[in-house]
């Protein structure tokens, strides 16, 4: 199963970036490699609590910044998981994650939404012989309301085997 969402995962990627090198000369899309920010949030829920941190790279941008940002590019960053459960701790938790994942961003002056998908290397740290080391698919979005330029709420999930994760919380970014 995970070979086939991977197979889709690249198709997928593979033809964006197709579609947007080919529109690049017709379109308000631009190749345009550059830093875009790096990021520390923190976001919980009944039961789960996630702490991240990420630094993101675009590769293709809108060349009109004025109204939104939209731009296709990596994240690279890691997260911590803490899952339990009502009688006490997940086995395996906390997880914890390093991420290499696609992001398509869209910004606007308030707003910054961010759909990912990529892959996970995620260490149980706590757990038996079923919660081993292992590379999984991640594939999650993240909504951030700005309330200072550099700060904000933050809406965030991921689908990873092991420590998918929903969440509210808090972002700090830097540009």
């Amino acid at each position: 199963m995970n070979r086939i969402i991977f197979a889709v995962l690249i198709f997928v990627v593979y033809t964006s970036t197709i579609y947007s090198q080919s529109k690049t000369d017709s379109t308000d899309f631009e190749s345009n490699p550059q830093f875009r920010s790096i990021q520390i949030d923190a976001s919980t829920i009944i039961f789960i609590t996630t702490i991240g941190a990420s630094i993101d790279f675009d590769l293709f941008s809108n060349r009109n910044k004025n109204s939104t940002w939209q731009s296709l590019g990596m994240r690279f960053g890691a997260d911590r998981i803490w899952r339990s459960t009502v009688g006490g701790k997940e086995t395996g938790s906390p997880f914890t994650n390093l991420n290499a994942i696609t992001r398509l961003s869209i910004e606007g002056k308030t707003v910054r939404f961010d759909a990912f998908a990529g892959g996970a290397f995620q260490f149980a740290t706590n757990g038996g012989s079923d919660n081993k080391d292992k590379i999984y698919l991640k594939v999650g979005a993240d909504l951030k309301v700005k309330l200072t330029p550099n700060l904000g709420i933050i809406g965030n999930g991921a689908l990873c085997s092991g420590s998918s994760f929903l969440g509210i919380g808090l972002y700090a970014s830097f540009q």
